[in-house]
């Protein structure tokens, strides 16, 4: 892999010679021998039948077995490449430094000559490392969360509107310490007739700056108010981090298409998306979102989970998608992907039923049994997941190690 990325002019290079030996030396091969059967039209016979070889076997056939298995290929394909490279050395210098004196000579633009890669190809490079041993788990997963992040809306890590804790302007500062102190946060929305008509944030530091001033608590906490910052919920969180860090801000109101309050977003919020759960002392110790039950192959799932990451623990055993479902048609024919309407598993289930469930409904979704636990008239809490097939005993204990190496994350 270390003489992939650091030399990938080589390794172009070295395919590039070992393919034309291989196509030149086996035509010259093939026509030598068929010359000595059949003298007359020897070469005519010998141009068609390598012209075919050469096109089945050499590119087509080639191409698409390392499209295909790719991941179980590429290694022992770069050690061989590597290999072919020490024998071949000499000459792949030589005409490496023939190249580079040609685009001299043409002026070619630099810039363009320099090697360059994808993300796609960085993402599988990190895969790659990490089953090689170059990569350790928290080195994988956190550059894995780089790439993730930049295709990351904020709708999809923001606290939901149901979630928000926040004071009406015309509330005493009292209750706002009160509800600070109770919930461990130290700053707080405020909101005027509803919670869709968020006025302003109240800082802890500016209710004490106020109570030295006044000598008590006893003032409303419209009179500290700061203006508060809204942003889109299809917002790319890249671009909410870096706005935060410009305008100095630590929180931001979410507002959805119509509006309205979708729910509320922090710097913290974005760190973790990078770096994991970050706690602190004064943190409440908050359950897993995931946690394995003594019954083989059941976890108990916090319904706000979100489905990206729900499917990433249990994709195996999720329904196969339907083409014909997933993509719709508009007026003209074009194909057009149908968007989910739900970003959590209380979403999906509620998607699926088509209403509210209430505790012991139970839904089948693929090789998963989910039995809804906890639920109130408006939302779903938590949900017992059970895996009804499971393929061997290593899949369980591959599930029961990644639900319990999150729990172990989450308590950091």
């Amino acid at each position: 892999m270390r003489f992939w990325l650091r030399s990938p002019t080589r390794v172009l290079t070295t395919i590039l010679v070992g393919n034309n030996l291989v196509n030149i030396g086996g035509s010259v091969i093939a026509t030598d021998l068929i010359l000595r059967v059949f003298p007359s039209g020897g070469v005519l016979i010998a141009t068609a039948t390598m012209t075919i070889s050469i096109l089945i076997f050499s590119e087509i056939v080639p191409k698409v077995v390392a499209r295909s298995y790719s991941d179980q290929l590429v290694l022992p394909a770069i050690r061989f490449v590597r290999f072919v490279h020490v024998i071949l050395y000499p000459l792949i210098y030589l005409l490496s430094k023939f190249a580079e004196f040609m685009l001299r000579l043409l002026r070619a633009d630099g810039d363009r000559l320099k090697p360059s890669i994808t993300e796609e190809e960085l993402t599988f490079l990190i895969g790659v490392g990490e089953k090689e041993g170059a990569l350790e788990k928290e080195q994988h997963r956190l550059l894995s969360n780089v790439f993730q992040f930049g295709s990351t809306v904020v709708r999809e890590i923001m606290i939901p509107r149901t979630d928000i804790v926040g004071v009406p302007r015309t509330a005493d500062a009292a209750i706002a310490v009160q509800l600070m102190l109770d919930k461990g946060h130290s700053r707080l929305p405020v909101f005027d007739q509803g919670i869709d008509q968020i006025v302003g944030i109240i800082h802890a530091k500016e209710l004490l700056r106020r109570t030295k001033e006044c000598g008590n608590v006893k003032f409303q906490v419209c009179e500290v108010l700061r203006e508060p910052w809204f942003v889109a919920e299809g917002k790319s969180v890249a671009e909410l981090l870096a706005e935060m860090k410009t305008r100095k801000r630590q929180m931001a109101i979410v507002l959805d298409e119509h509006g309205g309050t979708a729910g509320l977003i922090t710097f913290e919020d974005l760190i973790e998306e990078i770096v994991g759960e970050i706690r602190d002392e004064y943190d409440e110790q908050e359950e897993d979102m995931l946690q394995v039950m003594d019954e083989p192959g059941t976890f108990l799932v916090d319904a706000r989970m979100n489905f990206a990451d729900f499917a990433s623990e249990f994709g195996p055993f999720l329904p196969v998608s339907d083409p014909d479902r997933e993509e719709g048609q508009d007026g003209s024919g074009t194909q057009k992907p149908e968007v989910p309407s739900f970003d959590t598993l209380g979403g999906m289930i509620i998607d699926q039923l088509g209403h509210i469930p209430k505790p012991g409904e139970q839904l089948r979704y693929g090789e998963l049994l989910l039995t809804v636990k906890v639920a109130d008239r408006y939302r779903l809490r938590k949900v017992l997941l059970k895996v009804l097939a499971l393929e061997s005993a290593e899949q369980l204990s591959a599930l029961r190690d990644s639900a319990l190496q999150g729990e172990t994350a989450s308590g950091v």
